[in-house]
């Protein structure tokens, strides 16, 4: 998901853009080099490679370089310092984001685990909020998860079928869990583990068949929902105006 630059980037670009723009044109027609040739002394005298002047210059074009050199290497400086250090902090506050939502997983009780951020389990999410409840969601994509921190839930980044990311979930001490990834398997496999660590958990899933609700059951699922099935008794009563 795109993000917008911050402003303290987006200024100082955007200047540094104007002011190479402007030093092209003066050197392309006050001095006579050419568009080309303008850009180019622009560029060099910016970043001080310390090529020679492509043409000579006048008194007023040596003033006018050194006004140049003198902001521009400034602003140049500033720009790029602004950008290493606004990645630096990103990363180490992604870093300590998903350390702290780690932490924050192991201290929670009565809680909702869900595994898997998809359309479904972000409606489940929603829900669940809007009834006030602790929620915690397992997914292994990066995408997901930032949907994760927009939404405000504590995270685990990783596979929901790893056993060792449901008891980084605190499961024992969970309320309930819902396996909504993608593939029947990986629910199945979600139940068993999760039944296994707390007998006492309630367990929600989908199926997509009913050889798969069956299955599911059969893993230690309470509760198992087919949208298919859910989608067609709706359309079916909307048909018959009940």
């Amino acid at each position: 998901m795109p993000s917008r630059i911050p402003p303290r980037l987006l200024v100082p670009a955007i200047a540094l853009v104007v002011i190479v723009v402007g030093a092209s044109a003066w050197y392309a027609w006050v001095e006579e080099f050419g568009a080309f040739d303008g850009f180019y002394m622009a560029v060099i005298t910016l970043t001080t490679v310390g090529y020679e002047e492509v043409h000579p210059l006048d008194r007023g074009g040596r003033l006018f370089t050194i006004l140049y050199t003198g902001t521009g290497i400034g602003l140049l400086f500033y720009t790029v310092g602004a950008i290493v250090e606004e990645v630096v902090a990103g990363s180490i506050a992604e870093a300590l984001g998903v350390r702290g939502r780690s932490r924050r997983a192991g201290r929670m009780r009565n809680h909702v685990v869900v595994c898997g951020l998809g359309r479904v389990g972000r409606e489940v999410v929603r829900q669940l909020q809007e009834q006030d409840e602790q929620v915690l969601v397992i997914d292994s994509t990066e995408e997901r998860l930032e949907v994760a921190r927009e939404m405000g839930v504590a995270y685990l980044m990783g596979d929901a079928t790893d056993q060792r990311q449901l008891e980084r979930a605190n499961l024992e001490h969970a309320r309930a869990l819902v396996a909504a990834v993608h593939t029947a398997a990986d629910n199945t496999f979600i139940v068993l583990t999760a039944r296994a660590l707390n007998p006492d958990l309630t367990i929600t899933t989908r199926a997509t068949s009913d050889a798969a609700a069956v299955r599911l059951e059969a893993a230690g699922a309470d509760h198992v929902i087919s949208p298919y099935r859910i989608a067609g008794e709706r359309m079916a009563e909307a048909v018959l105006g009940r």
